[in-house]
């Protein structure tokens, strides 16, 4: 408002034209983004074939979201309001088996997620035995969500039961990221 330039309280500008900068113009928002980690290795250990398992991603180094944005009990994250979200994910997979193949989901509650909720995924095939070493898996995904649309990441195997196969917890392999857009 007029008056508030140098006082404690500045006010708010509005433009009718073109505006011309010669400078810098600030922003004081903070940008909205989750990251996540695993605590320890997740063990994938599945009774039969095609088992969905959620990555237990409870470890949180930062949330500008909000407390209630991300359950580290049931390693969710709730969209605190409508928008466009980029997520990304890495998962460092050891210890494979001989599953015919792994995938790694974006799953989702929102309108259009279709099999297993799923808004994106990324599949690694086994040609054989030389193959069953480790596997960097990564997906991104721009998704628009409503006000409490969830997302969680999940792991499954195809082809067969699977003991012991292991999702890394290494703070640059496996992590979760989510920005407000």
């Amino acid at each position: 408002s007029i008056g508030s330039r140098t006082s404690a309280d500045p006010g708010t500008s509005v433009f009718g034209g073109d505006v011309v900068v010669s400078g810098s113009i600030y922003s004081n928002t903070i940008p909205k983004v989750l990251m996540v980690h695993l605590t320890s290795t997740f063990t994938y250990n599945s009774s039969g074939a095609n088992e969905m398992q959620t990555i237990p991603f409870n470890n949180v180094l930062q949330n500008t979201f909000g407390a209630d944005a991300f359950d580290t009990g049931t390693y969710t994250f709730t969209a605190p309001e409508e928008g466009y979200y980029n997520i990304n994910v890495s998962a460092y997979q050891q210890s494979m088996n001989a599953a015919t193949q792994y995938q790694l989901w974006i799953s989702s509650s929102c309108d259009y997620a279709q099999n297993n909720g799923g808004i994106a995924f990324v599949n690694y095939t086994i040609a054989g035995s030389s193959e069953l070493s480790d596997k960097m898996h990564r997906v991104d995904r721009v998704a628009h969500l409503s006000g409490s649309d969830e997302v969680k990441i999940t792991f499954r195997n195809i082809g067969a039961a699977e003991s012991g196969t292991t999702i890394h917890s290494g703070l640059h392999l496996t992590y979760l990221t989510i920005n407000k857009l």
